[in-house]
This record gives structure tokens, sequence and C-alpha cells, in this order.
């Protein structure tokens, strides 16, 4: 991203200098500069013109982004956003949103809003995690006319409270719509919302179908032995496994009726791999199952092959607009030369497949128990030589 003066207006519109609105902040986590109450009134604070107009038409632009919903506190909070602060944000979690400028909204007056907001048909894409889903995100952002909605906290949000027995299924219906609808925002009408979901979020896969079956979906995955190793090869990614095989733990011991065989040590995580790999993979075969005209999935080593032309398909798949006077090959080029998450690091495709192939070998004996959990658990549903549904780049 480049460097912004810090006198200069700030990029996400706010009214304020750069210096006292979102490069100001002294924590990743935007801090909150009012209140909105059920009402509408501001009950707290102090918000810019800018910002109060931006609520006005929160139900049809985006401007104003749902960066998290609290169920429990009854409020959500928001950030101030932009056309460039979208494309330049990796994720829009509330740790690294680049949006700083922020405020809290009563939960009444948050789904009035998103009650009145209009639904427009939104691409998603799903994933397991290591598999270039925000490479194809920044993609498309950078050839297509689409505002990019990288990994938003409140699908999540909506998922867990959903999980609660106290919630019913008409109100868990309800707030996944309200998300949807939200997310759908955009700028214009030639342009489309484009959502990369957490990867923890593939079991909405489903239930958005349900709920609007004008959904194309694109469920982005790499091999068992590759997420093996990508999971493995750092000290970090150990706890994030271990959380992730937490999380859906019970939904897979129910999917695969084979609950026993889930009582997991704390050090087996190749195991643990396999069975949330299996797991996402059921989720995406049975959403295939539902819509298979709306559903695709893509291997990254597809993409990595032929970045250009799969980064074209998606777009077609998606029906997204070209943006103009800009050349896809370069844009494409550009960004699969470098690591999508820090864009000064060089790394290129080959790079990537000499990494993973001394990750194999240093790993072969992980991925060989990886793989015979995994195949115990599918069956003949086990992936060979790949998932059904796979985008197709004519």
């Amino acid at each position: 991203m480049e460097s912004i003066a810090a006198h200069s207006d700030c990029p996400c519109g706010s009214g304020l200098t750069y210096a006292v609105c979102c490069g100001a902040a002294e924590t990743d986590v935007p801090a909150s500069r009012g209140r909105v109450t059920a009402g509408g009134a501001i009950e707290v604070g102090q918000l810019t013109p800018s910002v109060v107009a931006s609520l006005d038409a929160m139900d049809s632009v985006p401007d104003i982004f749902p960066v998290r919903i609290d169920f429990a506190a009854a409020s959500a909070r928001l950030v101030k956003m932009s056309p460039r602060w979208y494309r330049d944000s990796v994720f829009l979690d509330s740790a690294r949103i680049i949006g700083k400028y922020a405020l809290d909204m009563d939960l009444p007056r948050f789904a009035a809003i998103a009650d009145a907001t209009q639904w427009r048909p939104t691409p998603m894409i799903f994933h397991t995690a290591f598999c270039g889903s925000t490479l194809m995100s920044q993609a498309l952002a950078g050839a297509f006319d689409s505002v990019p909605l990288r990994e938003p906290d409140i699908l999540g949000n909506v998922m867990f409270y959903g999980r609660s027995a106290d919630v019913s299924d008409e109100e868990r219906v309800v707030w996944l719509g309200r998300a949807m609808r939200l997310l759908s925002r955009r700028y214009s009408e030639t342009q489309s919302a484009v959502v990369k979901a957490n990867d923890y979020a593939n079991e909405l896969m489903l239930p958005v179908l349900r709920w609007q079956a004008d959904v194309p979906i694109l469920f982005m995955y790499t091999p068992l032995d590759e997420f093996v190793a990508a999971c493995l090869k750092a000290e970090n990614r150990r706890p994030w496994l271990r959380d992730r095989f937490r999380m859906v733990r019970d939904a897979a011991a129910q999917r695969f009726n084979d609950g026993a065989r889930f009582d997991l040590g704390v050090q087996l995580y190749a195991e643990m791999a396999a069975v949330y790999w299996a797991y996402n993979l059921a989720l995406y075969l049975d959403a295939f199952e539902f819509a298979p005209t709306r559903v695709r999935c893509l291997d990254f080593n597809r993409m990595l092959r032929a970045p250009t032309t799969m980064v074209a398909a998606c777009g077609k798949f998606f029906d997204l607009a070209p943006l103009p006077g800009v050349d896809r090959d370069a844009v494409v080029a550009e960004l699969f030369g470098v690591y999508s998450k820090n864009t000064e690091f060089k790394y290129s495709p080959q790079q990537r497949e000499q990494d993973v192939a001394k990750l194999r070998a240093r790993f072969a004996r992980e991925i060989d128990a990886a793989e015979i959990f995994a195949r115990g658990l599918l069956g003949i549903e086990y992936p060979e030589p790949g998932l059904p549904g796979a985008l197709n780049a004519r």
C-alpha cells in the first residue's frame, strides 16, 4: 500500500485528515467514536458529517461496514470504509481491517437497516485455508469491477450464534439473510460484491444456497498432503489447527458417524488436519449435490498452472464485469509473483512448488497417517483425482 501523507484527507472518507483518523490508531482494533441508539440518535460521541451521510445510506452503499456483531451485548461494531480501503484490506476482521473510524450501533437499529437493504446476487468463495483463496480474491478485485470482502467476521458471528440451542431455525435464517444483504451492497450497479469467507464458515455453504439459490459459490482447496504440510510447517499453525479441529469435532463426528475416532490426543496434528480437511470437503459435496449448477471447486494447483485462465474462468462464473482498460495478464502476473498476505515478499508459483516438495518429504510420515485417516472418513468420496464440479476454464 502506498504511503499516505499525514495531513491529507483520510482514504476512508470520514472527512478527517489521515493523521487524526485511520492513521492515528494506537491499536489494531478500531476504537468506537460513538454509539447509535435503536432510534437512530447518537447516544455518545460525535460523528463527522461524512460518516453521518454514510450512515443514512447504509442500506444501499457499503461505506459503513459491519465488522462485528456482538449478540450477547446486543450491539454491532461498524467501520467507515471506502473503495480503496476495501481493496487494500487483506482481511476485514477487527484486527486487520484498515479502516479505524468505528462506531457502535444498537442491535435493533442494525437489524432494521439490514432488513431494509435490498439483496443483490453476491458470489462467494469458501475454502479450506492455505489454498490461494486470498490470491483469487485479490486477482478478481484487480481485474473485475467488484468490492472485495475478504473474511468478514459477521458471517462467523451469525454462524456461531445460530449454533445456540436457544436460537430457532427461523431466527438463524433471518440473521443469515441480514448479514448477506449487508454484504451484497456495492458502489455502482455495474459492480458486484465478492465475499471470500473465513475457512471456518464453510458450514454456511448449504444454508446460503437454501436462503438464496442465485448465489454462485467457488470452493477452493488443496490436496490433503499439501494441507497437512501447510498446517505443520510452522509452530504457530499447530494451535490454529487444534482450534479448528475442536471447532468442527462434534459436527464431523455426526457427519461421519464415527465419534470414537475423534478422541485425538493434543499432539495428533496430522489426524486433526485430516478431520478438518475431510469435513470441509464433505460440506462442499453437500452444497454441490444441492445446487450443481451454482457450485464449483478449484484445486489451488490448477490455478497456479494457469492463473490468468482460472481467474478469467472465475470472473465468468461469478458474472463479473471486467474493469475497462485493465491488462488482466499484467494484474495476475504481478499478484502471482508475491505472497498474497504481504506483497513486499516475492513468492512465485515455481518457488511455492519447490517449497511444497520439500515439505512433503519433511512430513511424509504425518501425511501418510493423515491420508489413512481421511480415506477412512470419506470412503468412496475421497477425491481421486479431484472433487466433482471443477471450475471449467472454457
